[in-house]
Order: C-alpha cells, then structure tokens, then sequence
C-alpha cells in the first residue's frame, strides 16, 4: 500500500470530507500510534536507560554536588578510598574463598549426615533462645496442622457430603 493512500496530505478527488485536510480515521490511528510510540520512546530515554544518578541530577532535579556525593560514595581517585577499596574487594574474596569451601566439604557428605547436622544446628539455636531468657517475641507457638478433608485424598467424615459425592461419581459415569 503506497504511502500516498495512508496519509494523503494532498486533496484527492475521491475524498468525501468536507475538509481537505482532516484525516480518515485510519489515518488518525497512524498518527496516533507514531506520536505514542515517539513518546514512550522519549520517556524511556530519560527514566530508564541511564544507570547513574548524575545523569539525571542535572536533567530535571537540580541537585548539589554534595548530595551526589553522597549518593555514589566518594570518589576512587583519592588514596584512601583506593586502598579502602582493595580492603573490601580482599574481604570479599575471603568470604566467597570461605563460602565454597564450606559448600565443597557438605556436599562431601553424606545425605544422612547432611541432615544430622542440620537437626543439630536447629537445637543449638533452640538452646541459645532459650538460654536468653525464654519468653522471646519472635518465636512462634507450635501450631498442629490438620489437613483438609476430601481434596487432599482423605474421605469426609459427613455421610450428607459422602452421598453427594457417591451421586456426582455415579453421575460423570453416563
């Protein structure tokens, strides 16, 4: 389909407007699909695709330099914050160092054991809580669940509900 025929910007003489230059409905739905788009696109540009907050600090907020500052840290180019730096990127390494060898040894071992020490470890934390004086706000009362009946695979104990469903079976059979 030719362009001319989408947006005729030109009288033609099949039109029947009263107007040469009001649009087809269809038109007007082109248009408004490329003014929508162009502005999705716009307000993409501006709030989603930068990362960093400087980029938008002068853009629409008017923010001092202190508060970016403050915001992204200090910057790497002073020595102190360099040497700052290369402490935390070392503790980091320890940690994950430490992390993966604890990983590697468990999965050395053996389910049971695995869930040995886990039962341990729960009444270890148990002992601690109640060796703090017992009465803690974050532990919850023990609770006893009762499953439902009927759709978790356990028969009702109602002989009303156990004919209704003796009638429904006998019903889905013819």
């Amino acid at each position: 389909m030719p362009v001319a025929t989408l947006l005729p910007f030109t009288a033609t003489p099949n039109r029947k407007s009263a107007s040469a230059t009001s649009f087809r409905l269809t038109e007007k739905f082109i248009l408004l699909l490329v003014f929508s788009a162009f502005i999705t696109l716009c307000f993409g540009a501006i709030f989603f695709l930068p990362d960093s907050s400087k980029l938008l600090s002068g853009v629409f907020f008017h923010a001092s330099t202190v508060e970016t500052n403050t915001r992204t840290g200090p910057d790497s180019s002073d020595q102190a914050s360099a040497g700052n730096d290369e402490r935390v990127l070392a503790k980091i390494r320890k940690d994950h160092e430490k992390a993966l060898l604890e990983a590697k040894d468990t999965l050395q071992k053996r389910p049971e054991v695995i869930q040995k020490d886990i039962l341990n470890d729960k009444e270890k934390v148990a002992k601690e809580n109640a060796g703090q004086g017992g009465n803690d706000v974050n532990i919850l009362p023990f609770v006893e669940y009762h499953r439902p009946p009927g759709a978790t695979g356990h028969e009702p104990q109602d002989p009303e509900t156990k004919e209704r469903r003796a009638k429904i079976k006998e019903v889905r059979i013819y």
